[in-house]
């Protein structure tokens, strides 16, 4: 959905004003090109990751009826339905591949850019827009607007109700239009990512607000946002099954306080592990800077800033306080991730707030900067992506003469226990002989034994009911006499070495290959294990 197309956007206000058809100006129409290249030759390149790979394989089923019934029977892709539902008419019209199964994201991305541009115009003028929609791209977001997973297109549904709650504060265009798609946009909000819930709380709280200070309730409104959060009754029946993982997943850190300072280090400095106290401090006094700012402005009406405008923006900035408060009393984990909504909220709100200067003339430099800033840092990673993309390709070709003794033998097979390194092999693997003989082997014992957790083999259960690939109970394999070859990817959901050690197993290094590391093994004679095949024939063997 372009711009002109959201509601009120045929009728703009500027901060002077005036009112006038809106139009990209030539500074915005760049940043939006130039983010658009960046982003789609990261989806081209990028490798592919864990998680889109199990979107993969789930959204890549051939209809939408058997979609739902994987996602309420045996999930591997735990969201709601509405991803889900985008990525797979997605594979459908473009094929399987990286790009088809991203392209959601790269669309929700462009939707937030839009849906900025027209609410901080608004507000605070052109100027101030341009430089709120140019922002995300400095952020966390840029990177998740190239990854097939919900959070792209949840940027984008929460600033479409961003814009449309403002559209019916403001009485702006088509009021019905706004309320209605303002109902639609929570609503499916809720329906892509769980977290998605903190949305209709910000808008509830800013609603509430101008309530108090008007004396009286907008029922049009009210209204829509009792629609809207009534859609959360479809999540109700993805829970269930997607709660199968919660016993023993493998993320069971303790969750502390130290999420918030981490989300918002992440947003802007996105380095992983845990922020330097000297850094929460400077963040949480840039914060209390940036509420004193924002209360001024109102105050002033330096810029045409609503007193629910500000509320609402200030909430959806505190998106991370609100996640760490639900994964504390509801959820019990949370990732960065979840509360990115929280860039929409700050990015608008570092428009507002430099609305004033950058009415200036000498502001004209500041874009010339941000716009060489964000060009390098996305010609940094399309390069990034690119070598490592190389890399991960020459890197799945076998040993020369172990591989060629090996493939002479037509019933050998190449077995992982690592999700990760199998997804990444039979996507990666050009050979279709070798990408054949790729099996998947799953132990619940084991995992808990050694990782004291179930994911991956409940995963592999999942996976042997709709995918049709080939998996095996890793017991089948240690009662026989031969050499059986492993690929170990030493990745940290790993359990075969300890699992190797613990039956006294024979290990002989073959080399790198397949993503990995090739090893033949042998378990000792008279080893109890299930009877098996060498290599899998139609359909899997379920864990």
């Amino acid at each position: 959905m372009s711009a002109a197309a959201l509601p009120g956007a045929s009728i703009a206000g500027h901060a002077d004003g005036r009112t006038d058809r809106l139009r990209l100006p030539p500074a915005a129409t760049v940043f939006l090109v130039l983010t658009s290249l960046v982003i789609l030759l990261t989806s081209l390149y990028e490798p592919m990751r864990l998680d889109e790979f199990l979107e993969l394989q789930t959204d890549n089923v051939p209809s939408v009826r058997q979609l739902l019934h994987v996602q309420l029977t045996s999930p591997i892709s735990l969201d709601p339905a509405v991803y889900h539902l985008v990525a797979h008419g997605a594979l459908r019209l473009l094929g399987p591949s990286a790009l088809a199964l991203r392209l959601p994201s790269l669309l929700g991305y462009l939707l937030m850019q839009g849906c900025l541009f027209v609410f901080v115009r608004r507000i605070a003028g052109e100027r101030a827009a341009t430089f709120a929609m140019a922002v995300p791209a400095l952020t966390l977001a840029l990177y998740f607007a190239s990854v097939g997973r919900p959070y792209g297109l949840q940027l984008g549904f929460f600033a479409l109700a961003m814009v449309c709650w403002q559209s019916a504060v403001r009485d702006q265009g088509n009021r019905v239009l706004a309320v209605t798609l303002l109902a639609a946009s929570i609503a499916l909000a809720l329906n892509t990512h769980y977290f998605g819930v903190l949305l209709p709380v910000c808008l509830g709280a800013a609603e509430l607000f101008r309530s108090y200070g008007h004396r009286r309730l907008d029922a049009g409104v009210l209204a829509a946002l009792g629609a809207g959060a009534a859609g959360l009754v479809f999540t109700v029946p993805f829970l269930k099954p997607a709660a199968a993982f919660r016993q023993n997943y493998y993320n069971t850190a303790a969750f502390s306080m130290g999420f918030i300072p981490r989300a918002y280090h992440d947003f802007f400095l996105h380095t992983g592990g845990t922020p330097a106290p000297l850094v929460g401090v400077t963040l949480l006094l840039l914060g209390i800077a940036l509420v004193w700012m924002c209360a001024r402005l109102v105050r002033r009406g330096a810029v045409g800033l609503l007193p629910e405008e500000a509320v609402f923006l200030l909430m959806l900035a505190a998106l991370p306080v609100q996640g760490y408060l639900l994964a504390r009393y509801a959820t019990h984990s949370a990732e960065v991730r979840f509360v990115l909504g929280g860039v929409v909220g700050l990015s608008a709100l570092l428009g507002i707030v430099l609305g004033p200067l950058l009415r200036r003339q000498q502001a004209m430099l500041l874009f010339v900067v941000l716009l060489l800033v964000i060009g390098a840092r996305g010609g940094h990673l399309v390069l990034k992506d690119r070598r490592a993309l190389e890399k991960l390709q020459a890197g799945m070709a076998l040993p020369k003469e172990e591989g060629s003794s090996l493939l002479a033998d037509p019933g050998r097979a190449f077995y992982f226990q690592d999700v990760r390194a199998f997804d990444f092999a039979n996507y990666y693997v050009r050979d279709a002989d070798v990408r054949s003989r790729l099996v998947l082997v799953s132990s619940r014992d084991q995992e808990m034994q050694w990782q004291h957790h179930d994911t991956l083999a409940l995963t592999a259960v999942h996976m042997a009911a709709f995918t049709g690939l080939r998996i095996v109970p890793y017991e089948s394999l240690t009662g026989g006499p031969s050499d059986q070859i492993f690929v170990l990817s030493h990745g940290d959901l790993e359990w075969l070495s300890q699992a190797f050690a613990g039956e006294h197993a024979a290990v002989q290094d073959l080399g790198p290959g397949l993503g990995g590391e090739l090893v033949a093994v042998r378990f000792p004679q008279g080893r109890r294990g299930y009877a098996h095949k060498r290599i899998v024939t139609d359909g899997p063997v379920v864990p």
